[in-house]
C-alpha cells in the first residue's frame, strides 16, 4: 500500500520522532556512566518499542558497561483520522446574498455614459423570485434617474439574476439599491 504524500510525511516525522531521543545520546556522547543505565525511547502512543537483552559475545566477559544492544523499530505504516464538524452556533450563509451582490454590480454599469452632470444617480431594483430560484418580475423605482435606456438596462439585470433553488420556501422578494457617483 502507497502512502500519500501528507501520510508519507506525518510517517517519516512519527519515525524521527522515535528516533530523536536515541540519535540525540549517541550525539552528544556516550559516557561510561551513560552506559550502565538503559536508554529511554518514548513512544506516540500504541504499542513500546521492544528492546532485546544484551548480546554477549565469549570474547567479552560479561560486565557492566561492556554490552551492546539491538534497537528494532517497528516501520509499520500510521493511519490518523480526522474528524471535523460544523460550528452549530454560527448560522448558515444565504447563497442569494452574492447574487444580489453581483446585481448590484452588474446594474452600476447601466449608468455609464451619463452626460447631462449630475453627480449622483441612485435606482432600486425589485425582484419576485419565485421557490425555483428564476426570477417572475423585475421593476425599477427611482427619483433620481429618467432616462428610459437606463431604466431598461437595471430591469433587465433584475430579470437575468437567477437565486439559488429553495423548493420549500415561499415566494420571496428583494430590493437592490444601487447608488453612482461621480468621482473626478
Amino acid at each position: 500500500m502507497r502512502l500519500s504524500g501528507t501520510r508519507a510525511a506525518v510517517a517519516l516525522l512519527a519515525l524521527l520522532a522515535l528516533l530523536a531521543p536515541v540519535l540525540l545520546t549517541c550525539v552528544a556522547g556516550c559516557s561510561k556512566d551513560d552506559a550502565d543505565q538503559p536508554h529511554r525511547v518514548k513512544s506516540l502512543g500504541g504499542r513500546p518499542i521492544p528492546v532485546p537483552p544484551p548480546v554477549v559475545t565469549d570474547e567479552t566477559p560479561e560486565a557492566p558497561g561492556t554490552h551492546a544492544e539491538i534497537v528494532r523499530i517497528d516501520a509499520a505504516p500510521i493511519y490518523y483520522t480526522v474528524k471535523s464538524s460544523r460550528d452549530v452556533a454560527a448560522p448558515p450563509v444565504d447563497p442569494d446574498l452574492a447574487v444580489i451582490a453581483s446585481g448590484r454590480l452588474a446594474a452600476a454599469r447601466c449608468f455609464t455614459g451619463i452626460t447631462d452632470g449630475s453627480l449622483s444617480r441612485s435606482a432600486s431594483i425589485h425582484v419576485t423570485v419565485l421557490p425555483s430560484g428564476t426570477v417572475n418580475r423585475s421593476e425599477v423605482s427611482s427619483d433620481s434617474t429618467t432616462e428610459p435606456w437606463i431604466l431598461t438596462c437595471l430591469e433587465d439585470v433584475g430579470s437575468g439574476l437567477h437565486f439559488a433553488d429553495k423548493p420549500a420556501a415561499d415566494i420571496r422578494g428583494y430590493s437592490i439599491g444601487v447608488t453612482v457617483t461621480l468621482t473626478h
